[in-house]
């Protein structure tokens, strides 16, 4: 009896190892590019989460700063008011002082005096009592404060938007903060071109990005109005 000897020849073998190749290389490429941009994506979401809840904390405790209900006896108010940084005190437990230890100058009572600037790891710190910064949000390259009297007008007592001799006179904080996406995965992060000029709400310009660093990056722009400050204290 005659048996069927058809079969594929060495060259539709090798043809057909060719395609099944380019078809793969194709589907890896796109399964590729689709975990990058999954990727990117995460970090962007990340960065936006995280800052926007920081500024809002940031916004709502400054708004605190000068708070004291009994009388004003805590003495709570504004300690530091510089372009980089904001030390204010609150008496939040109503106890009317700042110190569990009037005698101990670094016994400050929970939450009662807070620090806002950008720690050495280049994150939001927030520190409390003679505490050190805490991250609050990652990756922040710029946090900016600016300071307003009642009138809505600029006090800066030393050309650069410091505020030493007229802190009484302090009625409102501009905040600015940049903050950038993350990296944990560089081989999977799209980079992008950065050529925006990051400014505050006086115009001023607040940071600079290198245009070949790649990251994606947002500006949020906060007022917070000190209802606690300038207020009579009571006779």
């Amino acid at each position: 009896m005659m048996q069927n000897q058809n079969g594929y020849s060495l060259i539709e073998l090798l043809v057909s190892i060719a395609v099944g190749s380019i078809v793969l290389s194709l589907v890896a490429g796109f399964l590729f590019a689709q975990q990058r941009i999954s990727v990117t994506q995460n970090a962007v979401v990340d960065m936006q989460e995280g800052i926007r809840s920081a500024v809002s904390l940031m916004t709502r405790e400054i708004r605190m700063a000068g708070f004291d209900p009994e009388g004003r006896r805590a003495g709570a108010g504004i300690e530091q008011s510089d372009v980089y940084s904001f030390t204010f005190t609150t008496d939040d437990n109503g106890n009317g002082k700042l110190l569990s230890d009037t005698t101990d100058p670094t016994s400050w009572e929970p939450n009662e005096r807070i620090r806002y600037k950008i720690n050495t790891s280049g994150n939001l710190g927030r520190a409390t009592g003679k505490g050190n910064l805490q991250p609050l949000a990652f990756n922040v390259d710029a946090l900016n404060f600016v300071y307003l009297d009642e009138n809505g007008n600029r006090l800066d007592d030393d050309g650069d938007g410091n505020v030493t001799d007229s802190i009484e006179n302090i009625r409102s904080v501009q905040i600015t903060v940049v903050a950038r996406s993350g990296e944990t995965l560089p081989a999977l992060f799209l980079r992008a071109v950065d050529s925006m000029v990051y400014q505050n709400l006086q115009g001023e310009t607040v940071f600079t990005p290198s245009t070949d660093d790649g990251f994606r990056r947002i500006i949020l722009n906060s007022t917070a109005m000190l209802r606690n400050m300038g207020l009579p204290v009571p006779q």
